[in-house]
């Protein structure tokens, strides 16, 4: 029986052994599969994150300048010439969303000298992708299904809360007024700081309210003062505006693609080649983090008058929301959105330049 017994207590200790092991290597086990799933989540949430901002990023050229027209700011870290040379810049040559810099910048004189560009993201942009081509023929896009009351314009501004502002040179931004007038009526801005349309004792800068001549009235911005904000001649030669439309559409969990239309024009005091980038935004209304944006490729026409001359742009942008990762964010964060419009406008030449919205809609799928 004795032995019986110390067999029995060898078994009960071996289990009590088992047990204590088993219960410290269990959750040992547990706690290094948790931790490697995390790393392995915030690892690929990391580079999903840098590889959105890294195909957001798009610069043009007009020759003299490399202009960001992406979402992003952008660093140059190296250029190639063509020559085989490589040119390398410490610290990085950084340029900020909307903004440019001159090719002198970065020790080129001419942009002929280029073969690619090569960003901190590991962009690689060739010669050919950054200058754009020359349109010489307007091309005119279908309607896609726009109805009459979706268009915002004219009197119809006054049921929507606009804000503005405007720059001389990209970096520096000023607040303004949005503006436009009525026929028969006068001048009318929103007033930001009472959250209204206001009518304004202004009388002339008439002839900046419809810049093509069709008798639609235009929305412009105006400065401080009440003038239409043009880029002072002799001084700059570049002009920036912003136009934000307040809460202007819902976006909810079925929102599968977004059309956004417009017509914005820019006007010229003289003959003059200009360079315009158009980007609309989407902005959480609550949340400006929550956003996305695309460079807009409208067709345009130029209209010649008098010494003068306007560029008219038409058409609209498509921001398919279920296709792309970048875009779905707005499904994952449902509610009221605000609208943005950029306009950049840049010259060479000696001329004042101002920009207006004639018209701007959005539909929803």
């Amino acid at each position: 029986m004795l032995r019986l017994r110390r067999g029995q207590a060898e078994i009960i200790g071996g289990l009590i052994v088992a047990s204590a092991l088993l219960l410290i290597v269990i959750p040992l086990v547990i706690n290094l599969m948790t931790t490697s799933t995390t790393i392995t989540t915030k690892g690929y949430t990391i580079r999903s994150q840098f590889e959105i901002s890294r195909w957001s990023e798009k610069i043009l050229s007009n020759n003299t300048h490399i202009i960001n027209v992406g979402s992003v700011d952008i660093e140059v870290v190296r250029v190639w010439l063509k020559n085989g040379t490589l040119v390398e810049y410490n610290p990085w040559v950084r340029i900020p969303v909307a903004s440019s810099i001159p090719i002198e910048v970065l020790g080129i004189t001419n942009t002929s000298e280029v073969d690619s560009i090569v960003t901190s993201r590991g962009r690689v942009f060739k010669l050919e992708e950054i200058i754009p081509p020359q349109i010489t023929i307007p091309i005119q896009y279908p309607p896609l299904g726009l109805r009459s009351e979706d268009i915002v314009g004219g009197q119809s501004l006054k049921n929507y809360r606009v804000y503005a502002n405007y720059s001389y040179d990209g970096s520096k931004w000023n607040p303004g007024y949005a503006g436009f007038y009525v026929d028969g009526d006068g001048w009318y801005i929103f007033n930001t700081s009472s959250g209204r349309w206001e009518k304004i004792s202004k009388t002339s800068e008439i002839e900046y309210t419809d810049l093509d001549g069709n008798g639609a009235r235009e929305l412009v911005v105006l400065d401080s003062n009440f003038n239409v904000v043009k880029s002072p001649k002799g001084v700059s030669k570049q002009l920036y505006i912003n136009v934000t439309f307040k809460e202007f559409l819902n976006i909810d969990s079925n929102t599968s693609l977004i059309t956004v239309f417009l017509k914005p024009l820019v006007g010229l005091s003289g003959q003059a080649d200009v360079y315009v980038y158009i980007t609309v935004f989407l902005i959480k209304s609550d949340n400006s983090s929550v956003y996305i944006s695309s460079p807009a490729t409208l067709s345009y026409a130029k209209v010649t008058e008098a010494g003068s001359m306007v560029v008219v742009y038409q058409g609209y942008i498509i921001f398919p929301v279920t296709q792309f990762v970048g875009y779905s964010k707005l499904q994952q964060n449902p509610g009221s959105y605000d609208l943005m419009i950029s306009v950049s406008a840049i010259t060479q030449q000696d001329v004042e330049i101002s920009s207006s919205i004639e018209y701007v809609a959005v539909v929803k799928y």
